[in-house]
């Protein structure tokens, strides 16, 4: 019997009762585990016998665990399977495996006859199956040193899969290892977060065993899980965890100083292995004094795991070796060069027995002095008994720590119909993909590899190609593709300029200066999204072609036709047509009541089915029990190169692909939620075949929506709506979004959306609102905030905030224009703001630090690309300005404050005091007291604007700093960017800030 057996044996007999695995909200002890793996081993053995294959296919959890005990302990060999596997795949996969069985959750796996079907282990719990004649054997056989426990499947250069077949001495090898390493006792609890399908999983699914200690199952791949990863450390006392360099480095940068101080709390050894060991992360360990002991491991999988460790030192290193072999483990050096590079060969008792594939064992294991070698094809070096990695020496290659062939890549991608053969090469840290195709775009083969391949493969680049440069043995050429691909970036420049137009050459030029681009890269039929411009530089190319122009654009001129050679054409359109004289009809009555019946037939259609539902935060809450009306609207033009199919299908796709655009809010008990529907066929749709007054048509919808959506807001309707106008011109999207579904910054995402549906690009949110509110309500509880250091400070700080009377500073509308170019983002625009209004407030009054307030767009965060998603972000910075700090000092600090408290979870202290608005408890209304006067001021940055909007805010901002100051008497500052000039309006005369125009913006990036 192996020696984990044994050990599972003694210590169910020894330590019954003892938590032997956490999954969820279930705990088994040793008793339970046992038990459960004699039932299922005694199944097996009676259904199928021995020394057969048995599939796993089951979610991430505690059935795996027995399922891979029970395989073994019945003398069979386990063959981990990905539980999001296809039909095709699996049978694959029995078909080169041989398998016998398979043991899965899934009832609808379509498999051949002669394949049993096992469900999933722990159904044995049931008294009745408790008592049945395979709960009470145990007598397995010895399993043999030299059988077969599972066959793991590695990336195969022929395009397929290889399967390594590991046996009993390579199990027990590496658990003696892992047990000498990383020592397990009674107390001692691993983490099991590996998929179960990579080899690194084995020592989590077993290591704990070893020296009677517990299993913690988490599945990092849920986001729920992932956001709670530190408190589920914390709370089951995790000591042991195995990660990717990548994966690791995300973990600690997701984490805060509470969070870093959990896992300290409990973890003892965390080892790094699946690629190289990135420095970062021993300088973040030492940086955060963190206790745990932190290991670079290295191994094939041909290898059993790891066949060298090395445990890093609390001094910081610049180069990581990959260690010393472990015991057991014998190592060559086979030279390359003259120099001290070799390629890695290793033998010893983690050698396993070949592939499944016999016919493969030649190419990678050796025998060397009557022993057998494993050739890893790995470049290493040895410097004071130290082996050091140095990349490849083969096709192979690591992707975020998953070892991947290119072979399997390009035997994938010439599954897609058209492809007659595709090339992929490996350089300067990009995949690139060579395709022989007689009628595939570039375009066709991004869309359609997303459905072959992992992300993780997803080639960098595409080049289609007529043929395939060749050696003389008649086989690709792959340093000729290489070098081609290098001169043709090379000449590029000089292919793409070509046959412009006088116009385009113009544009050309200023998308150059707007990108920092070479012009000579940028080609007629160049993408402007795919050279690097997002919406600020959207902006930015409008307004100067409108001052070239002296006309006014719109957004989606850019989003809609993209290329240069489009937009140009575009904008000469629109030239002629501003100068044609058109005649136009005043709209009817009727117009308006059939706007009215379509819209409102849509928000409050009661056939709408509900999909699943979420609750809101304290924002939401205030608008719907203050009966706050408020939305945003916008309109979007489409030309009738379009036809009407293609705008209806993307107007569908934005509606169904983004949750809130299907969203109604309803009360439940004393929770506001909102309630996300199926999918939606229909939507609103005016075709004008008389000639009337468009833009007053656009107007009215906007008009008559607004007062519809807030309405159907009170009666249980949808939240906004998408609208089509259709006229001899071509199309108009017009939307109106409530408040509590959308902010401002929705309108130029839901363009761009539009923009990229209509060119045949994916459109869909990135990360769920839901997500953000739950982020929300998890990192801004009362008792949360209490164990916030920052927010504690801002208390303290803003003690007799009121000390600074604000009568003393006369009211009086203050604008100040100065030069600032029209870059960088809207945070460093807030914090320059803050840190003048801040020097000038403490030099009038006596104070040491003051709270700096601002409204900010809350999509920045680290862990969800919130960027395209719909909803309402808007929430207050708090930056704290000290006395005689310089801008320099002021930033950093604030840099680090916006860095650790609002893009890693989102710090809305709102929450805490209106998570159950209008009511409140004693403590809420206590820090809702506290809250008022955090700060005196309120800064909001618009962004860019164009010389309309700018104009409109000249003429109305008088009007918006006295309802502002109606509702608090507050610094209200209002500023925008405008042709590189920076607009700031307050409220309050503050005195000379003549330190304004010395703030020069560029100094400082």
């Amino acid at each position: 019997m192996m020696f984990f057996l044994e050990k599972l044996s003694y210590y169910s007999k020894n330590t019954p009762d003892k938590i032997a695995i956490f999954d969820g909200a279930e705990v088994y002890t040793y008793r339970d585990v046992e038990d459960i793996t004699n039932y299922f081993a005694n199944k097996l053995l009676k259904s199928i016998g021995e020394n057969n294959r048995v599939l796993v296919k089951l979610p991430h959890g505690a059935n795996v665990i027995f399922a891979i005990i029970s395989i073994i302990k019945s003398g069979n060999s386990y063959v981990p399977v990905s539980n999001t596997i296809s039909n095709e795949k699996i049978k694959d996969i029995i078909i080169g495996t041989k398998a016998s069985a398979i043991i899965s959750d899934n009832s609808e796996l379509t498999l051949p006859s002669e394949i049993s079907r096992f469900n999933t282990p722990d159904e044995c719990l049931s008294e009745e199956i408790r008592n049945s004649d395979c709960f009470m054997s145990n007598n397995f056989k010895i399993i043999a040193s030299e059988k077969e426990v599972y066959v793991l499947h590695t990336s195969g250069s022929t395009g397929k899969p290889k399967g390594v077949k590991v046996i009993g001495k390579n199990l027990d090898y590496i658990l003696e290892n892992l047990q000498r390493l990383f020592p397990v006792n009674k107390e001692s609890v691993y983490l099991f977060s590996t998929p179960y399908t990579f080899d690194v999983s084995i020592s989590e699914i077993l290591g704990w065993i070893i020296g009677g200690g517990s299993v913690c199952c988490l599945d990092l791949s849920s986001l729920e899980v992932y956001r709670k990863f530190p408190s589920l450390i914390n709370k089951y006392g995790v000591t042991h965890m195995a990660a990717s360099p990548s994966a690791f480095n995300t973990i600690l940068d997701s984490m805060d100083m509470n969070d870093l101080q959990l896992m300290n709390n409990s973890m003892k050894y965390v080892v790094i292995a699946g690629e190289r060991f990135n420095p970062i992360i021993q300088h973040k360990w030492i940086q955060n004094n963190m206790n745990f002991k932190l290991f670079n491991a290295y191994g094939p999988t041909e290898t059993t795991i790891y066949a060298t460790c090395f445990e890093l030192p609390k001094i910081a290193m610049d180069d990581i070796p990959i260690g010393q072999p472990l015991d057991g483990v014998k190592i060559e050096i086979q030279p390359i060069d003259d120099s001290n590079l070799g390629i890695l060969l290793i033998g010893g008792d983690g050698v396993t027995a070949g592939y499944t594939d016999e016919s493969l064992n030649k190419e990678r294991f050796v025998v060397i002095n009557g022993e057998k070698y494993y050739n890893t094809g790995d470049v290493v070096s040895c410097n004071k008994d130290q082996l050091y990695y140095h990349g490849r020496n083969d096709s192979q290659i690591q992707i975020n720590g998953i070892r991947v062939e290119l072979g399997e890549i390009e035997y994938l991608l010439e599954k897609i119909h058209g492809v007659q053969q595709a090339v992929v090469l490996f350089y300067q840290d990009k995949l690139l993909a060579f395709i022989l195709s007689s009628n595939l775009t570039i375009h066709d083969m991004k869309k359609m590899a997303t459905s072959v391949l992992e992300r993780y493969m997803f080639p960098n680049d595409y080049h289609i190609i007529k043929t395939f440069p060749l050696t003389e043995n008649n086989k690709v050429d792959r340093k000729s593709l290489l070098f081609s691909y290098e001169e043709s970036k090379k000449s590029e420049k000089l292919i793409i300029s070509k046959d412009m137009t006088e116009f385009e050459e113009v544009l050309r030029d200023k998308v150059a200066l707007i990108l920092n681009l070479p012009k000579e890269l940028i080609g007629k039929d160049s993408d402007f999204f795919e050279l690097g411009g997002d919406s600020l530089d959207v902006f930015q190319l409008l307004l100067k072609l409108e001052e070239m122009y002296e006309t006014e654009l719109s957004l989606e001129l850019i989003y809609t036709n993209r290329t240069l050679s489009r937009i140009a054409s575009e904008v000469s359109k629109l030239l002629t047509t501003e100068r044609e004289e058109v005649f136009e009809e005043k709209l009817h009555e009727e117009d308006f009541k059939l706007m009215e019946k379509e819209i409102n037939g849509y928000l409050l259609n009661d056939e709408y089915q509900t999909t699943y539902s979420f609750e809101t935060i304290h924002s939401q809450r205030v608008y719907y029990f203050d009966n706050f009306k408020s939305s945003v609207s916008f309109d979007y033009r489409v030309d009738t190169s379009y036809d009407k199919e293609t705008v209806i299908k993307a107007i569908k796709t934005i509606i169904n692909s983004n949750d809130l655009m299907r969203a109604m809010l309803r009360e439940s008990d004393s929770r506001l939620e909102f309630k996300i529907l199926n999918s939606i066929d229909s939507f609103p749709i005016f075709t004008l075949n008389r000639n009337v007054e468009k833009k007053s048509f656009i107007q009215k919808i906007e008009s008559i929506g607004e007062n519809l959506v807030y309405k159907a807001r009170n009666n249980g309707g949808l939240l906004g709506f998408l609208a089509l106008l259709i006229d001899k011109s071509g199309y108009t999207i017009v939307g109106v979004l409530d408040h509590t579904i959308a902010d401002i910054s929705c309108i130029n995402i839901i363009k761009k959306m539009i923009g990229e549906e209509l060119n045949g690009y994916s459109s869909k949110e990135k990360a769920s609102y839901n997500d953000f509110c739950y982020e929300v309500r998890e990192y801004n509880t009362i008792d949360s905030l209490k164990n916030n250091a920052y927010h504690n400070n801002l208390l303290a700080i803003s003690k007799n905030v009121n000390d600074v009377n604000l009568n003393k500073l006369s009211k009086s509308l203050k604008c100040y224009e100065i030069d600032y170019p029209s870059q960088g983002d809207s945070f460093r625009i807030i914090n320059f703001l803050s840190y003048v209004i801040g020097k000038r407030l403490l030099e009038i009054v006596d104070r040491e630090q003051i709270v700096i307030k601002s409204v900010i767009n809350g999509r920045e965060n680290k862990l969800f690309d919130f960027s395209t998603t719909i909803g309402d972000f808007h929430g207050s910075l708090y930056l704290i300005y000290s006395k005689d700090e310089n801008y320099e000092q002021f930033t950093n600090k604030s840099e680090g404050i916006f860095g650790k408290y609002y893009t890693t979870h989102p710090y809305r202290p709102g929450y805490a005091f209106g998570s159950n608005y209008p009511s409140k408890t004693k403590e809420q209304k206590k820090l809702k007291d506290q809250w008022n006067s955090i700060s005196n001021t309120s800064i909001n940055y618009i962004g860019e604007v164009s010389d309309y909007e700018k104009s409109s805010y000249y003429d109305t901002i008088s009007n918006v700093f006295d309802n502002l100051e109606k509702i608090q008497d507050l610094i209200y500052v209002t500023a925008f960017s405008n042709n590189n000039k920076l607009t700031v309006f307050l409220n309050k005369n503050l005195g000379q800030l003549n330190f304004l125009e010395k703030l020069y913006y560029p100094t400082f990036i």
